[in-house]
């Protein structure tokens, strides 16, 4: 008798199946161990030799083969001779199925790597010998855990997987069909999920009034929560200007500014990674220019001593209001004191009376709001002493 596979049972195409018989003699006769063969048997009764079974205690012999047949039913013969001559054989009804076999792909593919938090979809195409409709089901595995299965091809072979974290997946399937076969594993669907990327963080001061014309050193401080992410600092000017900041050291980043346009200014930091994620924090400083003198009057013919002296600055301040007042010193110091409590108004002029003898040295100086000034040339003023009259008299005598 064949007692294995029973009857019955169902092989698999290119898998190997043990076959195994036992034999009995009624006459006690010896069966001779080489004489024990196997067949199968297609439904048109054509008989092709499987091969000799081997001995492997009395009464059993067994033998494995690997079926490369078509889908079908067949019979399995196994004759065997005893010493006399004599043969007999039996046989059993089998059925040929092949395994299902599966591809598996993944949405996003692995050329476009998502970013975690990531929704991919598995998308199995399984094939049966036998036909799509013999797929009873197809299971999903990420790095060889089960996932799930999809038991409907309504919309295809899918799985979907949400809120993948970053890393490195294989992803394998297996399709299963109305008969329990299993295919072989698929080959694995690699994907890496891509940290998400954080943008840079950065932060700078500024003055809030700079000097028209001077170089400013702006200071940014950047850096970039992602490991292993480089980034780079630039700074714009009321949007407009751009220029690049030098990383000094660690997270520090500065560059210089000047603008001769007075007004306010918009200075604005980026900083961008090398994955192009950026952030900007923007801050207001005013450019001032200092104020400006258009002219200024001082007498330039020499004085009499006590005599009185007109001064007169014309002035001008493009931002801010400003104030003007006279500044002078003697010839016995070059220490300016100032002349006047000032004016707000242009021109300013001020009277400088009852003048002592003596050279002085005069100018104007404009301050605005800011504290920034400008003095104007300087002018000298010579006051003489009054001219040495002769003096006069008259003399009186007493009469006789």
């Amino acid at each position: 008798s064949i007692s294995s596979p029973s009857s019955g049972a169902l092989l698999v195409t290119g898998t190997s199946t043990p076959l195994a018989v036992t034999v009995t003699d009624p006459d006690n006769d010896v069966i001779n161990s080489e004489s024990v063969y196997l067949y199968y048997q297609t439904s048109s009764e054509i008989k092709t030799s499987i091969g000799q079974a081997t001995q492997i205690q009395t009464n059993s012999w067994q033998r494995s083969w690997t079926p490369s047949l078509s889908l079908g039913s067949y019979t399995l013969i196994a004759e065997a001779q005893d010493s006399k001559g004599a043969s007999g054989s039996t046989s059993t009804a089998v059925t040929v199925d092949q395994k299902p076999t599966v591809t598996l792909s993944t949405t996003p593919a692995s050329s476009s790597p998502p970013t975690a938090p990531a929704t991919i979809t598995l998308t199995a195409s399984p094939s049966d010998p036998d036909g799509a409709s013999d797929i009873s089901r197809v299971e999903f595995y990420k790095d060889g855990t089960y996932l799930g299965s999809d038991s409907s091809s309504a919309g295809g072979w899918t799985y979907p997987l949400t809120n993948v974290g970053a890393g490195s997946y294989s992803f394998t399937a297996i399709a299963i069909d109305n008969s329990g076969l299993s295919s072989d594993t698929s080959s694995p669907a690699s994907l890496s999920v891509i940290a998400p990327n954080n943008p840079p963080l950065v932060s700078f001061t500024v003055p809030s009034v700079i000097t028209s014309g001077v170089d400013t050193i702006l200071t940014a401080t950047a850096s970039d929560p992602d490991a292993g992410d480089t980034i780079s600092v630039s700074f714009s000017d009321t949007g407009t200007s751009t220029f690049s900041a030098t990383s000094q050291s660690g997270t520090s980043y500065r560059t210089t500014f000047a603008s001769s346009t007075s007004g306010s200014h918009t200075i604005t930091a980026t900083a961008t990674d090398n994955r192009g994620a950026t952030t900007s924090i923007s801050k207001v400083l005013r450019v001032n220019a200092p104020p400006r003198i258009t002219s200024f009057t001082a007498p330039s013919s020499e004085l009499t001593a006590l005599a009185s002296a007109t001064l007169s600055v014309v002035f001008s301040d493009d931002t801010l209001s400003s104030s003007a007042r006279f500044l002078y010193h003697s010839s016995a110091t070059s220490t300016f004191t100032t002349l006047d409590s000032g004016g707000t108004s242009s021109p300013h002029t001020f009277a400088w009376t009852s003048i002592p003898a003596g050279t002085y040295t005069v100018k104007a100086r404009v301050t605005d709001a800011d504290g920034l000034t400008t003095d104007s040339s300087e002018r000298t003023i010579t006051v003489n002493a009054p001219a040495n009259k002769i003096p006069s008299g008259s003399l009186s005598c007493p009469s006789d």
